[in-house]
C-alpha cells in the first residue's frame, strides 16, 4: 500500500498537470460556454508543444478537446482566444481531428497547416460578439 506521503506527493502532481482554471474574459464567456470550452493555466503541454513545433520555447496554448491549455507565462488576449477556440470548433467538426492536424503538420508544417490558417484568419478578423 502507498504510504500517504506518496499519495500526497502523487495528488500534487495530478493537480499540476491539470492545471488551473481560470474564467474566460467577461467579453468571452458566453461564447466559451456555448463553445463548451474550458480555459486552464498550466506549463507542461504548451511547453511540449513548442518542443515538439520546434518554436524555441513553449506554445502560448494548447487545445486538446475542449480544453485550452493556456502557459503561465502567456497572457491572454482576444486574438489567443479566437485562435484557439477556432481550435476547440474543429476537434467537434472534424472527424479524427488530432490525426488529421497532425498530417498537416508533417505535410505543410506548422505556419502552412490548413488548420492553424484557419484559426489565424478567424483570430484576426472576429472579436467576441461576432464569433460563433
Amino acid at each position: 500500500m502507498a504510504s500517504p506521503a506518496l499519495i500526497r506527493r502523487l495528488r500534487i502532481a495530478l493537480r499540476a498537470l491539470r492545471g488551473a482554471p481560470i474564467p474566460p474574459p467577461p467579453a468571452w464567456a458566453e461564447v466559451c460556454q456555448r463553445a463548451g470550452a474550458r480555459l486552464r493555466r498550466q506549463a507542461a503541454l504548451p511547453a511540449l508543444a513548442g518542443w515538439f513545433g520546434r518554436s524555441g520555447g513553449p506554445a502560448a496554448a494548447v487545445t486538446l478537446g475542449r480544453t485550452i491549455w493556456i502557459h503561465p507565462a502567456t497572457r491572454l488576449t482576444d486574438e489567443l482566444l479566437a485562435h484557439e477556440l477556432v481550435h476547440v470548433l474543429q476537434w467537434r467538426r472534424v472527424p479524427a481531428f488530432p490525426l488529421r492536424y497532425l498530417w498537416a503538420s508533417l505535410r505543410h508544417g506548422y505556419e502552412r497547416n490548413p488548420f492553424e490558417r484557419e484559426a489565424r484568419h478567424v483570430a484576426a478578423s472576429l472579436n467576441p460578439g461576432e464569433f460563433a
